[in-house]
């Protein structure tokens, strides 16, 4: 995009200085709420694991954040072979994780990588709808039946 509108004159570095930036994990910032849920969630028992269209720089960037602990695994989709919404990498985290699909559940914004991705691995989802989506949606919506959360904090 930038390259197209001729603001930016070396496109080529500039790309290399982003990717590069956004692999740092002070470029990110953790919502609120989620160190406690993070918590909250291990305290009761519960395993987790990250399933995501990232690459590599996933794992440094969760150890950056201190929030790596929390987690069984990663599937990073780069590194897997395969992104959401392919059931292949969510059967992947079932298998790993020694889950049946009707014992797990997949959270995450994106109702077609992960809510119709997990819904192909059996797998229940939870959308996370921060901006209030789900209520601008037209009636019928094939995503009216999704549960939708406004925050993390409520699947505590």
């Amino acid at each position: 995009m930038f390259g197209q509108i001729g603001a930016v004159e070396d496109f080529d570095a500039f790309f290399d200085e982003l990717y590069r930036v956004f692999g740092e994990p002070d470029a990110w910032r953790l919502y609120p709420e989620t160190m406690e849920v993070l918590r909250s969630l291990k305290k009761a028992g519960k395993k987790m694991a990250v399933i995501s269209n990232w690459d590599s720089r996933l794992f440094r960037l969760m150890k950056g954040l201190a929030i790596e602990e929390y987690f069984e695994f990663v599937l990073a989709s780069a590194v897997f072979g395969a992104s959401k919404p392919n059931p292949k990498i969510f059967e992947a985290a079932l298998e790993k994780m020694g889950a049946k699909p009707a014992h797990a559940v997949h959270i995450g914004d994106s109702l077609e990588d992960d809510i119709k991705g997990a819904g192909r691995a059996g797998i229940w989802g939870i959308w996370i709808d921060r901006h209030g989506r789900k209520g601008s949606m037209p009636v019928p919506h094939p995503f009216n039946h999704v549960p939708a959360i406004g925050h993390l904090g409520e699947l505590i």
